[in-house]
């Protein structure tokens, strides 16, 4: 009864319609109503579906599902909006509760707040006084089209916050396209005044490093992992200086597996 309260009283007015781009839309149980173009979007467990194919919302594989609460960076963040409304671009199935912040996720998870893409926000103009994205426009098919949605859906004087991967490997939550650097993030959001840039703690280069061993380590049968494990960070370096064609501690990979820690690609 608190989620449909809230679903009409607060989200609800914030919404337009992804088809025509209208705000007159009109809500029952069961769905919401473009009045001017009779788009309809349905509601289910009272999360408004607002994409044009509601049926993808609901195929999705536990194994994409992340359910990380916020940490204290989001938290003062929330804090930070004196109340407006803010947006978390693609929350997973966070659990953590803020009477003003929306989640938004691609999936009709139980703790999203509305079902919609970055690309195509279902949102009036003008609405959050924040955006804020942790670890999701890696994921998108047209980062630029996310930013020029969040630029129109932010208040004139709002603020945005995203983070983004650089050096790691591919992870499908479910699609993963562009990882970025800080020259590349800044010129994709160079449509706002830029305030600071750069690498959180949570962002340093041992986890890149961590992240490549590991997932290097857990595609070796257990005699190239023994042998794997065994290496010092010098004879890794000089066997690759010499040969850098060397298949060594790579027989075991897959054709996947290249992909996920390819230095490049091609097409």
């Amino acid at each position: 009864m608190q989620k449909r309260k809230r679903l009409e009283e607060f989200i609800f007015p914030l919404l337009k319609c992804i088809n025509c781009q209208n705000g007159s839309l009109e809500i029952d149980e069961e769905s919401i109503r473009c009045r001017k173009c009779a788009a309809i979007y349905p509601i289910h467990n009272d999360v408004p579906i607002m994409i044009p194919d509601p049926s993808l919302a609901y195929n999705f594989s536990p194994a994409v599902v992340v359910e990380n609460s916020y940490s204290q960076q989001w938290i003062d963040l929330i804090d930070n909006s004196a109340g407006e409304p803010v947006l978390d671009l693609g929350s997973g199935n966070n659990p953590d509760f803020f009477p003003n912040l929306i989640k938004l996720e691609i999936f009709a998870l139980p703790n999203v707040d509305v079902v919609g893409y970055g690309e195509n926000l279902p949102f009036a103009d003008d609405t959050f006084q924040i955006v804020f994205s942790g670890a999701v426009i890696e994921h998108v098919q047209d980062p630029f089209e996310v930013v020029r949605n969040i630029e129109r859906v932010l208040k004139n004087n709002g603020k945005v916050y995203i983070e983004t991967a650089f050096l790691q490997p591919v992870h499908a939550y479910p699609s993963h396209f562009y990882n970025m650097t800080k020259t590349g993030l800044e010129n994709l959001c160079s449509r706002f005044i830029m305030l600071d840039s750069g690498v959180k703690a949570h962002q340093a280069p041992s986890f890149a490093l961590n992240w490549m061993l590991k997932s290097w380590q857990e595609k070796l049968d257990c005699e190239e992992k023994e042998s794997f494990l065994g290496a010092t960070i010098h004879e890794i370096i000089t066997e690759y200086s010499k040969n850098p064609f060397s298949r060594r501690w790579m027989k075991s990979f897959t054709e996947i597996d290249e992909e996920e820690l390819a230095c490049g690609v091609f097409f």
